[in-house]
């Protein structure tokens, strides 16, 4: 018999995990880089490879004088705008709606917690037919450290009155599994999204699943 689990809140990322990916990190991190050098910033050793926040604190340690605040606002920029371009097309993952509802009937409060611009993910989730299901949402505009920091989370926790072990977050990608590593969020990764499964079973604790419905099957 599987193990059943009581979480005070079920947390979930939103791109790949709540709703189908096509946000185009790549493109969108190429053109930071291109726009950090128009701006006669010192990109060495940065590549599309790194996740958005190494991107900011890399340009920081490259470039001495340059303002948190300047570095960070470009960059994110540049990603508001793949990233509402991508709500433009937002559609569910299969099973989302079922698993929300579901969740919301066994009386769990239900969370987002997302990397994305807030108006982004509102768009997202309302075109997508989650919103309604979605009792908080904390994005990167709540907080200093996009994930794979855990102030996102941090955040979400404090503003729920809820410790870290009584949460559950549940994504798609490593950086979700750092983020809740070091906020000390029990995790469990989705197939699926940004990175494969068997990226995500390092921090998981319980198998990875491949379908969000799966999730119901441990949760009492």
């Amino acid at each position: 018999m599987r193990a059943q689990l009581r979480p005070a809140v079920v947390v979930f990322d939103l791109d790949g995990t709540l709703i189908v990916f096509k946000l185009n990190v790549r493109a969108a991190k190429q053109r930071i880089i291109q726009r950090l050098k128009e701006l006669g910033l010192n990109t060495q050793g940065i590549t599309a490879d790194d996740s958005v926040q190494s991107i900011i604190t890399k340009t920081l340690g490259n470039n001495s004088g340059v303002e948190r605040e300047f570095v960070r606002r470009e960059v994110l920029d540049v990603m508001k705008e793949f990233e509402i371009n991508a709500s433009a097309v937002a559609e569910p993952r299969e099973g989302a709606a079922y698993v929300l509802q579901e969740l919301k009937k066994r009386g769990y409060r239900v969370a987002v917690a997302t990397n994305t611009h807030r108006d982004a993910a509102l768009r997202a989730l309302e075109r997508s037919g989650l919103l309604s299901d979605i009792d908080f949402l904390a994005t990167r505009d709540d907080v200093e450290n996009l994930k794979p920091r855990g102030d996102i989370l941090r955040h979400l926790l404090e503003r729920l009155n809820v410790k870290p072990h009584d949460a559950l977050y549940i994504g798609d990608s490593i950086h979700d599994m750092q983020a809740a590593a070091e906020a000390g969020v029990p995790f469990i990764g989705i197939e699926g999204g940004i990175h494969p499964g068997k990226e995500l079973q390092r921090g998981s604790i319980l198998p990875v699943l491949k379908e969000l419905h799966g999730l119901l099957d441990y949760l009492a």
